[in-house]
């Protein structure tokens, strides 16, 4: 039928083992990978192949498809969240930084995220503190 074919399926069970193998990313060569998929579109393309056997090639690959997805998925979402896309050259960027510094009036050091946090931390904690020497004392009820 095929003049090179890279897999040698004659049963029932070789199917099924090649189907596992598929589906549970058993590791494959490039070549091999190619070869298969060679294999697979040489069975879709021949119009002398049963329509169902050919069916079948078709979603074979389709299978492949979702299982790269998939991997693909899974591969972006272990990636970190905060990604910042910029056209800006890194002299650009940093112009645009200090120019902002600038504006707030603050020094590189004082822009520091660490520092500007801790400022937080300490302005709400003051305000707290402020809050709580206004109000009044609660009164105890009188018998």
């Amino acid at each position: 039928m095929f003049k090179t074919s890279p897999i040698n399926i004659k049963s029932y069970k070789d199917r099924q083992l090649l189907k596992r193998a598929v589906k549970e990313r058993w590791p494959v060569s490039a070549e091999t990978r190619l070869a298969i998929l060679k294999h697979t579109e040489d069975i879709i393309n021949d119009t002398k192949i049963e329509a169902t056997t050919r069916l079948t090639a078709v979603h074979r690959i389709i299978q492949i498809d979702a299982l790269n997805l998939k991997e693909q998925e899974i591969k972006v979402k272990a990636q970190p969240k905060h990604i910042i896309h910029t056209n800006m050259s890194t002299e650009d960027l940093m112009k645009s930084i200090g120019g902002l510094l600038a504006e707030l009036n603050l020094t590189a050091e004082e822009a520091d995220p660490q520092l500007l946090l801790e400022g937080e931390a300490k302005f709400i904690e003051t305000k707290e503190l402020e809050e709580n020497a206004i109000r009044p004392e609660p009164s105890t009820p009188t018998t």
